[in-house]
């Protein structure tokens, strides 16, 4: 009898570690789940803003060569514009200084346009088929400003 009780205890005290086992096991089971949903989609995320940033790195990358492209554009217009400025600034001292002025050649100034207004106090002087006063005007014009 105090051998049965015994049995009896010890019965249920396993049967109670059992169920608490079960128990356990089941919520473990349960969290590993919710785990490896966490893990799934976190894996998801980190794919989708890997694609993301590959995607941002790849406009970048072509925004770039697009700045690149129009800078390049840009140094060569300027070059161009020099050029032109300098060919025309070169034409005009001819035109002044040239002996004969019959000779002189008016330059083609495409698309740009002068303020022709005489010197100070000086009557403009027509040479042949330059404007002596329009060019020293628009030399003037030129003057002060950014190349």
């Amino acid at each position: 009898s105090a051998l049965s009780f015994w049995q009896y205890q010890i019965h249920q005290e396993n049967s109670f570690q059992h169920a608490v086992t079960r128990n356990l096991n089941d919520k473990n089971a349960q969290l590993q789940k919710q785990l490896e949903n966490v893990i799934r989609e976190a894996n998801g995320e980190l794919n989708l803003l890997g694609s993301k940033v590959s995607e941002l790195e790849r406009d970048l990358e072509l925004e770039r060569r697009k700045i690149h492209e129009l800078q390049d554009t840009s140094r060569e217009r300027e070059k161009e514009y020099q050029k032109l400025k300098a060919q025309l600034d070169r034409v005009k001292r001819r035109a002044l200084l040239a002996p004969d002025a019959s000779h002189a050649i008016q330059p083609p100034v495409h698309g740009f346009s002068h303020s022709h207004r005489p010197l100070d106090n000086q009557p403009r002087q027509a040479v042949g088929e330059v404007d002596i006063g329009a060019v020293v005007g628009g030399m003037e014009d030129y003057r002060g400003k950014p190349r």
